[in-house]
């Protein structure tokens, strides 16, 4: 049940009411980076080669740390390298 308050204008009583209701909602629409993301390609996203798996750029990655002397911090480097490298030869 709703509570009693005065309102300021009328200074007649009104009684507040639940604010239970449902609601609709609709969709927002995408934002154009999300749109063109869709629409563009594999290539264009430069996602690896669908022949290339996870163990093969992990192995050539870790290759490439081994050939800079297995100095740590460069990683996602090593990784975009190693697949640059595969989607190349594919």
């Amino acid at each position: 049940m709703g509570t009693t308050r005065i309102d300021k204008n009328t200074s007649a009583p009104k009684t507040a009411r639940s604010t239970n209701s449902t609601k609709k909602t609709t969709a927002k629409p995408l934002e154009k980076t999300t749109v063109k993301a869709l629409e563009m390609t594999a290539v264009e996203r430069r996602e690896p080669a669908p022949s290339l798996n996870y163990q093969t750029i992990a192995q050539r990655a870790y290759e490439i740390f081994i050939q800079r002397g297995r100095a740590n911090g460069q990683d996602l480097e090593d990784w975009l390298r190693a697949e640059r490298e595969l989607n190349q030869r594919h």
